[in-house]
């Protein structure tokens, strides 16, 4: 039984203290970007910053510094991306492919690339027993009015099965496969029309294009060995639209593309967090980020706070029944985890739970026993 305000303020401070470690840890602990919206808060931050007036929605776009992050944080590479891309340059975006299977990985290779800085690499291994393929590239792109997909890919004369692929939502996968029996570099072409199930006439503004080296365990010399595939196009009558040549760092991004989706939002959270990237302007994007996360950590804190008061004043402080309500928010995954990254659901929530706090505080019908 408790039996003082002394234990309710010594369990207070605990739950308190937990509550910062735990979401300090996991702001050091979670990547760069994946944060809720993370990426337009901080581009909000970043605007107060460098041009000291609020943004208008219409005209505020993330800024080149912010987007060239995402690349180097590889944004890409963990996000599942959904929307639609029309063909044209730069409709992949490098960090968009992914390695599956067991059976291998892919890179970006320097020294291997047909053109440009970079080709990618695609490493399989079919050595232990292995019924998984390797998929190394996968991107959404617009192949409604294209009629076939033509490459160049560097081979190692192993006769391992390249199999290129699209998958659209309404449809099943249909692809077409070749033994790759040369070695060094070799542009190859496959129209639409020789995919199994024939693809000219199930083609989709939003197809899932998957590049694979399967393991057929037949007409394969070796059961390891890299090839490198570098210039995807993408072939509409006699006119070619060329999709990547894998250079993160010359996609023809323009800030038209970025709009600022939370430009709209209340500047209050974002002029707390403004001192912090003056201070830290001239430091890393990440040690920014940081710090304003460190600093969204302690304003979630205060919800617990309250959290506890309110519990004290439903339940009484004799009671240990008041521990349920900071509890329920500090083991709560979602509330933990967002408040480790930046968003202005931290002052928000504090807030509201204030004005909850103070509405049963003040209100004239006792809800229950007799407050401590």
């Amino acid at each position: 039984m408790l039996a003082s305000g002394r234990q309710f303020r010594i369990l207070l401070g605990l739950l308190v203290a937990l509550n910062l470690v735990n979401g300090w840890l996991l702001a050091i602990i979670v990547p760069l970007w994946v944060g809720p919206d993370e990426l337009a808060h901080y581009g909000y931050v970043r605007h107060l910053h460098l041009h000291r007036s609020l943004p208008d929605q219409r005209t505020c776009f993330i800024s080149e510094e912010l987007k060239g992050s995402t690349y180097d944080a590889n944004w890409w590479g963990l996000l599942e991306r959904h929307e639609k891309v029309a063909p044209g340059p730069g409709a992949f975006y490098t960090h968009g492919f992914s390695s599956f299977g067991e059976a291998g990985k892919c890179s970006l290779c320097k020294t291997q690339a047909r053109s440009g800085k970079c080709s990618l690499a695609i490493s399989y291994d079919f050595t232990p027993k292995s019924d998984e393929d390797v998929c190394a590239y996968k991107a959404n792109l617009d192949i409604s009015r294209a009629d076939g997909i033509g490459m160049w890919i560097h081979g190692d004369a192993s006769n391992v099965t390249l199999r290129i692929s699209f998958e659209a939502p309404e449809n099943e996968e249909r692809f077409v496969q070749m033994p790759v029996s040369w070695l060094g570099w070799q542009r190859v072409f496959e129209p639409f029309s020789d995919f199994s199930g024939g693809l000219t006439e199930h083609r989709s503004t939003c197809a899932t294009l998957k590049i694979y080296v399967a393991d057929d365990g037949i007409s394969r010399k070796t059961v390891s060995g890299t090839l490198f595939v570098d210039d995807i196009w993408l072939r509409t009558g006699n006119k070619i639209a060329p999709l990547t040549g894998f250079e993160p760092e010359e996609l023809p991004i323009t800030d038209s593309e970025w709009p600022n989706w939370c430009a709209h939002h209340p500047p209050l959270y974002y002029l707390l967090m403004l001192p912090i990237d003056v201070i830290l302007g001239d430091r890393p994007i990440g040690t920014r980020v940081l710090a304003m996360r460190l600093l969204s950590v302690i304003l979630s804190t205060f919800t617990i706070i309250i959290a506890a008061l309110t519990g004290r004043l439903l339940f009484g402080v004799q009671s240990p029944t008041w521990l349920l309500v900071p509890a329920i928010l500090l083991f709560s995954p979602l509330f933990t985890f967002d408040q480790a990254c930046i968003n202005n659901d931290h002052l928000l929530i504090p807030m509201y739970a204030l004005f909850l706090y103070l509405t049963l505080k003040w209100s004239e019908t006792p809800l229950t026993h007799k407050r401590v």
